[in-house]
């Protein structure tokens, strides 16, 4: 049985800051994995901290491949872990529910936003009064959690029953327990009341890949610092000081030490960032307004220090008293020409440190130290390689007005990407104003003008006049104006998949039939049997907001009085790939035709909160547990008749209610998608 082929994705983020020029992406098709899955094991225990106190910990091993969403996560973000105390006059909770493990983070191209998550293990503490100080009492609820991979989402609610020990003295804290096999024949179906679990975890791999290509990055940016005019002239300058009356032995070895020191020094500035990191830097950077608006201030100025318009530099006094001590001869003084050199091209250098940084302190710890070695590996790298062979020199392109057509570049791209941190603000704040129409319009708008600026119609300070432009110049305004042209096409409702990690959530628009996708349709067009379907006053759509039911029954009916088959699309509101199909799949002119030809749409969602009418509350065959909201509804509905609860899931049926072929899971490609719908 295949579970599915690994989906992929080679790209740099947003959060590249505006170095990242390529995009790779990797298609895959995934079937559903068949029966019900549950990634998580989860056990719960309890101790006694105090007399009127006591500490619940719920520990899970999380299955190979899957991750379970962190305990807290941006608003419109996927589903957080949640823990549910029954209600009871015997204890209450005392707080809120605590991660004790580590999240990680990455970015979630769907949701928009970076997600924590667990992957391997997952523990969580929550403290609870007590009513009773002396009397033992039994603690029960729910866990609530979402678990996905690469192809699917299951959404969980696991029952806990713990009993908390009469009050006895303090004991002292147990030791850590070893994990125990986990192998599918030991794997508890329930959980209990006294088994801890751990494992190890096994995300070391993405975070080693998103390292590397932050070094590389760095390596990046720390050659363009070299091509600045701050730093370029002062390759000949520099080359001569270490060969300056000295054997070209002992030239060689003072450019050595020159390299290995502006490593040292930059080394030493991501040190810095690396030990005043605090814990939840990362999410603090991701998610709050003020630093989003800090981070925004800072690229408009490192921006407009590329333009002309300021001067970024370290104070004169400083840079006087470090020539000083260049000038005193030996290997303490290459150290000190490596630091003068350094603090001179500040102007220049800064906005590329200044964005490496402030993309580093959103990653791991040593991503700042990692970071400031690639860029100064690269900076370094041409001063000891033209010290190794100085008849190069020769062949280097003279400065010229080449330099500060790369600066004003630069600010261009910087100032592009700025444009996210300040959408993040207006999102955090709720303010709204950085819609997606906006934030293309201001895209578009920059790279127009930097396409008029490589034609020469557009001059900054220090600019000279342009009397032709050269094939490079009109090439990268040929490309500028392109992509501004592509970007446009988003405004008439592309969705500009290439850039959905940069863009805010696209609301629903029409979509070009140019590029084979077509229109939807408002959710209560005509096609549909009633105007209003059950439920479409709640925040629910059809997939790619087609028409469609969110009730299988007044769906069903539907399909009989029109004849049509019935595609039951079981969906949530924190389902990536469900989000994703909608992007790749339903989009689709060729699939949305014979949907709205041959079919009758269910959406079901199976993590909607919304309160069933009590007359409509029943209790589940499956578990025994009593169905109290849509969610709850579809959920079972989907276990109980299919067995599976994994979504994306799809089902056709005819206008009788049998099943035509066999249901399948994720498919990121349209024509194997349409194979499904007419049964092949």
């Amino acid at each position: 049985m295949i579970k599915k082929i690994t989906l992929r994705f080679c790209k740099i983020h947003w959060r590249a800051r505006g170095l990242a020029l390529l995009l790779c992406m990797f298609a895959s098709v995934a079937l559903p994995a068949e029966g019900i899955q549950k990634p998580a094991k989860w056990s719960v225990s309890a101790r006694r901290i105090s007399a009127g106190e006591a500490e619940l910990t719920f520990s899970a091993a999380i299955d190979r491949s899957w991750i379970v969403y962190s305990v807290s996560v941006p608003e419109d973000g996927p589903m957080p872990i949640a823990v549910t105390l029954a209600e009871s006059d015997g204890y209450k909770p005392a707080g809120k529910l605590t991660e004790l493990s580590a999240p990680k983070e990455k970015y979630d191209e769907m949701f928009g936003m970076k997600v924590k998550y667990f992957k391997g293990e997952v523990k969580l503490s929550q403290r609870i009064a007590l009513s009773d100080a002396a009397a033992p009492v039994t603690v029960s609820g729910a866990i609530e959690y979402q678990c996905c991979n690469d192809a699917e989402c299951v959404l969980l609610d696991d029952d806990f029953s713990v009993q908390v020990a009469a009050a006895q003295p303090p004991q002292p804290a147990p030791k850590a327990v070893q994990a125990p096999d986990l192998s599918p024949d030991r794997q508890p179906d329930t959980i209990s009341g006294q088994t801890a679990i751990s494992a190890q975890a096994s995300g070391g791999g993405e975070e080693q890949k998103s390292l590397l290509g932050f070094f590389l990055l760095a390596l990046l940016a720390g050659f363009a610092g070299v091509l600045t005019p701050c730093v370029f002239p002062m390759l000949p300058m520099t080359i001569s000081f270490f060969m300056r009356g000295n054997s070209r032995s002992k030239g060689v070895r003072k450019a050595a030490v020159f390299g290995a020191s502006i490593i040292l020094i930059y080394v030493a500035i991501g040190a810095i960032v690396t030990v005043t990191k605090t814990a939840d830097m990362a999410n603090i950077i991701s998610a709050h307004w003020l630093a989003n608006l800090i981070f925004f201030a800072l690229f408009i100025l490192f921006a407009a220090s590329f333009f002309g318009a300021v001067d970024i530099s370290l104070p004169s006094k400083l840079s006087n008293s470090i020539d000083r001590q260049a000038d005193k001869g030996g290997y303490f003084s290459t150290f000190f020409v490596a630091l003068a050199l350094t603090v001179i091209s500040f102007s220049c250098t800064g906005p590329f440190v200044g964005a490496l940084l402030v993309s580093a302190a959103t990653g791991a710890a040593l991503k700042p130290v990692i970071g400031m070695l690639g860029f100064g590996l690269a900076f370094a790298l041409p001063f000891t390689v033209l010290a190794l062979f100085p008849a190069a020199l020769k062949k280097l392109p003279k400065s010229g007005g080449w330099m500060n057509t790369l600066k004003v570049t630069f600010a261009f791209i910087l100032s592009l990407f700025s444009v996210k941190f300040l959408a993040i603000a207006d999102q955090s704040l709720g303010f709204d104003l950085i819609s997606r129409e906006v934030f293309i319009c201001i895209w578009v708008t920059l790279l127009a003008l930097q396409g008029l600026y490589f034609l020469g119609k557009l001059r900054f300070a220090h600019d000279d006049e342009t009397p032709h432009v050269s094939l490079p110049r009109f090439a990268l305004a040929v490309a500028s104006l392109c992509l501004a042209l592509y970007l446009f096409t988003g405004l008439l409702g592309n969705p500009l998949r290439s850039f959905s990690g940069f863009l805010p959530a696209q609301s629903v628009a029409a979509t070009l039939p140019q590029t084979g996708e077509a229109t939807p349709a408002p959710t209560a067009e005509p096609a549909l049997c009633s105007a209003t379907p059950k439920y479409s006053n709640l925040n629910l759509h059809g997939p790619a907001n087609l028409p469609a039911f969110f009730d299988v029954e007044e769906a069903l009916a539907c399909a009989q009085a029109q004849g049509k088959l019935l595609l039951i699309d079981f969906k949530g509101h924190f389902c990536t790939s469900c989000k994703k199909m909608e992007g790749e799949v339903f989009a689709n002119a060729e699939v949305q035709a014979l949907l709205r030809e041959k079919f009758v749409i269910a959406a079901l969602y199976t993590d909607d909160k919304t309160p069933l009418a009590e007359s409509e509350w029943y209790t589940s065959a499956f578990d025994g547990k009593v169905k109290k909201t849509i969610g709850q509804k579809n959920r079972d509905y989907q276990i109980t008749t299919y067995k599976v609860n994994s979504q994306p899931y799809f089902v056709v049926l005819d206008a009788n209610g049998v099943p035509q072929g066999k249901p399948v899971g994720y498919i990121s490609n349209p024509k194997q998608f349409i194979e499904f719908l007419e049964g092949k």
